[in-house]
């Protein structure tokens, strides 16, 4: 764009002067050519008249005196000669005098006998410029006078004058499309700027904006484009949100529904495998009941923690020792294939929570120090008052965490080991909720371990 308005300003320029200059061009050298011609015609009245004047007087003493009208002419011609005028006179039969130079002379003669001048303009072998004029002598018999008039000191002026003219428009030209490229590339600067930022957004650099300081209108659209580009980029990250969270729901409610569902799996096995025993029955089929709630409750609260569901999450007083009987149902299927101990060491009566969501909780740490455990290990869980707060504490025999995996532990889809981890399910996905979880309770964790040794995970809530 700006190349183009460039080379457009310079052609039209150069039309307009160059083309300005060509008819100031011709006016000025038609000028000059008529110029010429009053003085030739000036130059030519004037011998003619002097002639005349003098023949009058011969003749008015001596009618028939044709030797001294030649005499005069002669000395006439040879008068003016000297002064710088040069004319010829002659008749049909023969010239009387000449003083026009060989180069500005013509070899055709002119016999004009109506007693107008004849004006001609030519230019000889040496291009020099000259207006020729032709009249006849009067009161003479076919006598005529010819002179040449030099015009070529202002064809030449002329010259001079359109070389100027031409250097001046060439300077200025070079000097105008200076100038032209500076101003262009000031004006375009802003565009030139929205352009390269645009693409950069067209390539998903959204966080770009264009910084335009000069200019009350560029000012004007630089400020309008930022905001267009702060909107697109808040909708984008918007989006981005929105299937983040979409794809952590997933990703959470595949792995808190692996408990409840392997307790209804776990119990369905222990239906088939010991046939029909109405204790057994009744037991399981609670137990079932239980979990298939406890899905349906806990996949609406894994909609809120993920920020894809907005919902009021209800905090109530709940029992502490049925929360942990909960827990130990929960998890009885998974302990019992390693021979795990779950013990409960519990000294305080209440917590103000939601249900569901500290079920979640407890049962997501439980499991994960199961997977952590070998065989015939034990998990302690505990419950006491410190002070204004309650502390829960999950301790188990496990192979521990490193410290720098500690602090990427709650990071989703962290695993601390790949290949344990696909075999057990292992920690990662399953903390990132349990954070959310403590945080919503307006509570804190903290987690310390060590390898082979185990993990101990405290959840302090604060009243």
């Amino acid at each position: 764009m700006k190349f183009r308005v460039f080379f457009l300003s310079i052609i039209l320029f150069l039309v307009v002067y160059f083309g300005s200059l060509l008819i100031l061009g011709n006016k000025i050298l038609q000028n000059q050519i008529e110029s010429g011609e009053q003085r030739a015609t000036s130059q030519i009245n004037y011998l003619s008249s002097m002639f005349n004047r003098d023949i009058v007087s011969i003749r008015s003493r001596d009618k028939n005196s044709q030797k001294d009208l030649d005499d005069i002419l002669i000395a006439y011609s040879k008068q003016y000669s000297a002064s710088g005028y040069m004319f010829d006179v002659y008749k049909k039969d023969q010239t009387l005098t000449r003083s026009i130079p060989k180069d500005f002379s013509s070899e055709k003669r002119v016999y004009e006998m109506s007693g107008n001048i004849n004006l001609s303009l030519n230019k000889n072998k040496n291009k020099k410029y000259y207006i020729r004029s032709i009249n006849k002598i009067l009161d003479t018999e076919g006598y005529f006078i010819e002179t040449v008039y030099d015009i070529s000191p202002l064809i030449n002026d002329w010259k001079i004058l359109i070389r100027n003219m031409i250097t001046i428009g060439v300077l200025g030209a070079i000097l105008f499309s200076v100038t032209l490229y500076r101003s262009l590339t000031w004006v375009f600067s802003p565009i030139k700027e929205v352009t390269t930022i645009s693409k950069q957004i067209a390539e998903g650099k959204y966080d770009k904006r264009i910084s335009i300081k000069s200019g009350q209108e560029a000012v004007k659209m630089a400020n309008y484009f930022n905001t267009m580009a702060d909107t697109i980029q808040k909708n984008i990250d918007e989006l981005k949100k929105q299937s983040v969270s979409r794809q952590n729901f997933i990703d959470n409610i595949s792995h808190e529904l692996r408990t409840p569902i392997s307790s209804i799996h776990g119990y369905a096995e222990l239906l088939l495998s010991k046939g029909y025993d109405e204790e057994i029955l009744y037991l399981s089929s609670q137990q079932i009941m239980k979990e298939s709630k406890r899905i349906i409750s806990l996949s609406e609260k894994l909609l809120y923690l993920s920020g894809v569901r907005e919902e009021v999450i209800i905090f109530e007083k709940l029992n502490v020792q049925r929360l942990c009987n909960d827990i130990f149902d929960s998890t009885r299927i998974e302990r019992e294939k390693k021979n795990i101990e779950l013990i409960f060491e519990i000294e305080s009566e209440f917590i103000y929570g939601n249900l569901e969501l500290l079920q979640s909780l407890f049962i997501n740490f439980v499991n994960n120090s199961i997977q952590a455990s070998d065989n015939d290990k034990k998990i302690f869980l505990k419950a006491y008052t410190e002070e204004a707060d309650l502390i829960f504490i999950i301790i188990d025999e496990g192979k521990g965490i490193s410290k720098d995996q500690l602090l990427k532990i709650k990071e989703p889809f962290y695993r601390v080991d790949s290949a344990r981890n696909r075999q057990d399910g292992g920690l990662g996905l399953g903390l990132s909720i349990c954070a959310k979880i403590v945080e919503i309770h307006k509570g804190e964790m903290f987690i310390t371990s060590e390898l082979e040794k185990g993990t101990e995970i405290k959840i302090l809530f604060t009243s």
